[in-house]
């Protein structure tokens, strides 16, 4: 799935994928920037909602929320500020 491509450009990555067998992976790679853009700005929207909800009950429930959703992406080895563009 994964090659370097050390002939021409050593600094070129090509994936390739065998349609038949691997489609939904091609379509994984695929969505990637949409839904790191996705998460970004989900991330975005939690935030407006903790920093200029009225209500202190439901801003500290939108905080909460925002905190365990960073917590879930780094449990998993991913950061919003490497994922965006």
């Amino acid at each position: 799935m994964w090659k370097k491509n050390t002939k021409n450009n050593p600094s070129r990555a090509i994936l390739e994928f065998n349609l038949d067998d691997e489609y939904n992976d091609l379509r994984r790679y695929v969505a990637g920037p949409k839904m790191a853009s996705f998460l970004w700005d989900f991330d975005q929207h939690l935030r407006a909602k903790s920093k200029y909800n009225e209500n202190g009950d439901e801003a500290e429930v939108y905080y909460k929320v925002r905190d365990e959703f960073h917590e879930m992406l780094r449990d998993e080895g991913l950061d919003l500020d490497d994922l965006t563009f």
